[in-house]
């Protein structure tokens, strides 16, 4: 009896952990090698359910949450994996050439000279990189961290490795706000203010093509600009109040993600929550892998 009895505690603490976690199978490669696809993991609804634990998101935090730009029901949209690296109330700014980053996982693209062709593709992948194209006989085009980076220039110092940038100051329509006001692009974006609950902002053109998406279709006013003045569902303001806590997230892979820097804000009502664990990749299906991080989400 006792060997049944221990059998069913097992299954109640089982089905008491998976009744707070939602599995989810990462379809991008937009935070690789956080994240790759294929990845299995779990989503910690605990933090958002009626027995919350109070832990709020923190900066830097890999979340789970519905894409905002989608329509319908907050509920049926898109859910994306990326890193929240704005929270309420901070300003943000991206530079790609910036050499220090508590994100140790962050990629780009790299263009690798290679004169004497001392690189093969099997090299490449013992390496650990995982998006590599060969673009002529000598040159390759290669996604890597800093530690691959350095792992390439320590390995062969006859190899050129120059990452793959935008110009500062470039204008990308394909960012967010999208107006050539703010020249901004994927590796050169900011300083933005992420809006939080209660703010209050100046409205002016500047800050129109910045918060109208926040006002129209999140907070759900009509916002229009007549007559050198804006008005909000049909009343004249000068300031706009937000009614609630926003976010700002890109992917660990800067230049293969589609994140923040495209389509702008997350609202709170938006966020799912934080990520548990990874349990394993269905594509390459590593049992190893698998017992390796479900020893780990059993300790925590």
């Amino acid at each position: 009896m006792k060997f049944y009895k221990y059998i069913l505690i097992f299954l109640l603490a089982m089905a008491f952990k998976f009744w707070f976690f939602e599995p989810y199978i990462v379809g991008t490669d937009s935070m690789a090698n956080t994240l790759n696809k294929g990845d299995y993991i779990l989503i910690n609804t605990w933090e958002k359910s009626l027995f919350r634990n109070h832990k709020t998101l923190e900066k830097n935090d890999i979340i789970a949450f519905h894409y905002p730009l989608d329509s319908g029901m907050i509920k049926d949209k898109a859910v994306y994996i990326n890193r929240c690296i704005g929270m309420p109330g901070e300003w943000i700014k991206l530079d790609a050439h910036q050499k220090t980053n508590k994100i140790s996982t962050l990629q780009y693209d790299f263009l690798l000279d290679d004169p004497n062709e001392v690189f093969d593709q099997e090299q490449i992948l013992k390496m650990g990189i995982k998006q590599i194209t060969k673009v002529a006989e000598q040159r390759w085009i290669l996604t890597l961290n800093n530690s691959q980076k350095k792992e390439i220039q320590e390995w062969n110092t006859t190899v050129g490795l120059k990452k793959i940038l935008q110009n500062k100051n470039e204008f990308d329509s394909s960012v967010f706000p999208s107006d050539s006001i703010l020249p901004w692009n994927q590796d050169f974006f900011g300083p933005l203010y992420v809006p939080k609950n209660g703010d209050s902002i100046l409205l002016n053109v500047s800050h129109i093509s910045l918060y109208k998406k926040i006002i129209e279709n999140y907070e759900n006013h009509m916002i229009e600009y007549q007559d050198n003045f804006f008005k909000i569902d049909g009343k004249q303001r000068s300031h706009y109040i937000f009614n609630q806590d926003y976010f700002f997230v890109a992917g660990d892979n800067r230049h293969h993600s589609f994140d923040s820097r495209h389509w702008g804000f997350i609202p709170e009502d938006h966020i799912i929550s934080s990520i548990a664990v990874k349990v394993i990749n269905v594509d390459k299906l590593s049992i190893i892998e698998y017992f390796k991080s479900f020893k780990k989400w059993i300790k925590n």
